[in-house]
Order: C-alpha cells, then sequence, then structure tokens
C-alpha cells in the first residue's frame, strides 16, 4: 500500500499540477481526516509522503463528505475533481457502526457523492480488486458518461490509470479529453 498507493498519489498531483493547482489530501479507514486543506503541489505531496497506512473498515461517504466540503473552498473559477481510490466496498455508515454488508454504508455514500456532484464536483473513482471490491458501486458514485472509473487488478497497476485521469482533470494542458480509457461497465 504504502509504496504503490502514495507513488500514485503523488503523479497524480505531479501530472496535473499547474501554478493554479490546489490540491487537498483525505486519507480514510474508518475514520476519514482531512490531512491537507487545499494547497499547492508541494506542500500536497509531503503530506501524502506524512501518511500512516491505517487499516480496517472503508468509510467511504465520510471521505466524500470531507473532500467535498474541502473542495467548496477552491476558488470558483476552478473546476473541481475528486479521486477516489479504494480496494473496499463502503463498510461504515455516519453512526460509526461497521459491518461487510452494510446497505446503507453504500446508500450514504451514493447520496454523499450525488451531493458532491450536484455542487459541481466530478468524481472519478478507482478501484483496486480485493475480495470487497465492488465495482458497480464504484461506478455508480462516478461522474460522467462514460462513467470516469477505473479499475486495476492490484496496487502495482494503479500507475495504468494516470495518463488518464491526469489528462481529464488538467484542461490547462487539454482543452478537451480526446481519448479516455475507463474501465468498461460491470457485467452481472
Amino acid at each position: 500500500w504504502d509504496v504503490y498507493t502514495k507513488g500514485y498519489a503523488k503523479k497524480l498531483i505531479q501530472g496535473i499540477d499547474n501554478d493554479e493547482s490546489k490540491f487537498a489530501i483525505v486519507s480514510f479507514a474508518r475514520k476519514p481526516t482531512l490531512d491537507q486543506a487545499l494547497s499547492d503541489a508541494g506542500t500536497a505531496i509531503a503530506a501524502v509522503d506524512a501518511l500512516v497506512y491505517r487499516d480496517g473498515w472503508t468509510n467511504t461517504q465520510g471521505a466524500i463528505e470531507i473532500c467535498r466540503m474541502e473542495l467548496l473552498n477552491a476558488p470558483d473559477d476552478h473546476q473541481t475533481y475528486l479521486v477516489l481510490v479504494t480496494d473496499g466496498y463502503p463498510t461504515v455508515n455516519k453512526l460509526n457502526e461497521v459491518g461487510h454488508n452494510c446497505e446503507n454504508c453504500a446508500s450514504q455514500a451514493e447520496t454523499e457523492a450525488q451531493i458532491a456532484k450536484d455542487a459541481g464536483i466530478e468524481i472519478i473513482t478507482v478501484g483496486v480488486k480485493t475480495d470487497l471490491f465492488t465495482p458497480g458501486f464504484l461506478e455508480t458514485i462516478a461522474s460522467g458518461d462514460p462513467k470516469l472509473y477505473y479499475s486495476v487488478s492490484d496496487f502495482p497497476q494503479l500507475d495504468e490509470t494516470i495518463e488518464d485521469i491526469n489528462l481529464t482533470a488538467n484542461i490547462c494542458q487539454e482543452q478537451q479529453v480526446q481519448t479516455l480509457n475507463p474501465t468498461a461497465a460491470p457485467v452481472d
């Protein structure tokens, strides 16, 4: 986790960075944490370097909520993106109840994602396949048509999504994204 996820986050920041870009860092397990408020790329990368892995449950709705609240502080003329990287299905709800079959955990995360999208935030989801990985959920909360949803089979493959995500979020470099390669919709 440490090498791949931190390296991935830093490469995303470096690929999107320009003089006006701002980045916030939120980590989450059972409890989501705003690790770095909106800041320049160097400060955000230092915050990524300082992250410590916290094993446990997956509080997706809490992470989206904290990101949304922080992104509301972005300058009005900036587009806002939330890149959610996860290897699991939501397992914590707003009451801090946990469970692997927690339907209200997922519905609360979907609601929070919709609130973020309604506020103009584009959500890009990146799923790392594990036993608790649920691609349909990540596609549901992702923005766009086609959905801005990507999946990889393990952490070392995260870098395979960087170019597409950087092109999506770096409007200064590309006025319109020419090609996107999001993961195909899951088939039940």
